[in-house]
């Protein structure tokens, strides 16, 4: 299951410290493996952050009732997140042409 969800900028330390919660367990973002951007990079609304994780529905159901109790959570879905998504396959298809042409 994908997961995309919006926060606002003003929540960004309770969301760093909800992501880097138990690193070593693996049932934690940090095992499981996230996308965190500011949303105005993405070409999205100013002044949030674009939250990505993939993993087994469960799993993926535990994760989000945890970012669920940040306020500004919002989850995001249908053209909305396919927009989201596609702006960030595009940055990081953009980072590795980069990184190509370096070491190529």
């Amino acid at each position: 299951m994908q997961c995309v969800y919006f926060f606002a900028a003003a929540d960004y330390g309770k969301l760093k410290k909800a992501l880097e919660e138990n690193p070593y367990s693996e049932r934690s973002f940090a095992h499981v493996g996230y996308t965190l951007r500011e949303s105005k990079g993405l070409g999205l609304e100013a002044g949030k952050y674009v939250l990505v994780f993939e993993c087994e529905d469960g799993l993926a159901r535990e994760l989000s009732e945890k970012i669920k109790l940040i306020e500004s959570a919002k989850e995001l879905s249908g053209t909305e997140k396919a927009a989201a998504l596609a702006k960030i396959k595009e940055e990081e298809d953009s980072a590795a042409a980069g990184f190509g042409s370096i070491f190529g």
